[in-house]
């Protein structure tokens, strides 16, 4: 799923942001905050993407611009970056781009020794 939004709505976007993406993000008038950095100005744009936590397997991806004139300067770029979790543009050009750490979500499994093979 891909979401394009600007700063005009993001009072609305951000629940839906933190339902998949948790506190990573927040969205401001004139920038982004990813991870505790902010990025800001006109020329910003963000590209970032999350699991979809009501869908397994599927990823939600945000384009979120600080400016419509941002948002142009990157649209063509998107699908060359789906390998990172976020991608900050300026005027056009990546400035920061990372991956979230794993989840700390485990599966265990326990063997049982005592099953002997029939």
């Amino acid at each position: 799923m891909l979401v394009l939004t600007t700063p005009a709505s993001r009072e609305a976007l951000q629940p839906v942001l933190e339902t998949h993406c948790g506190s990573r993000v927040q969205l401001r008038e004139g920038g982004v905050t990813i991870e505790g950095t902010a990025y800001d100005g006109p020329a910003i744009a963000t590209l970032v993407s999350c699991h979809r936590r009501d869908q397994p397997g599927s990823v939600v991806t945000w384009l979120y611009a600080a400016s419509p004139q941002a948002a142009t300067t990157v649209a063509r770029l998107l699908f060359f970056y789906g390998w990172n979790s976020f991608v900050v543009f300026q005027h056009g050009k990546p400035s920061a781009r990372g991956e979230w750490e794993p989840s700390q979500a485990r599966m265990e499994v326990l063997i049982d020794e005592s099953v002997s093979d029939r």
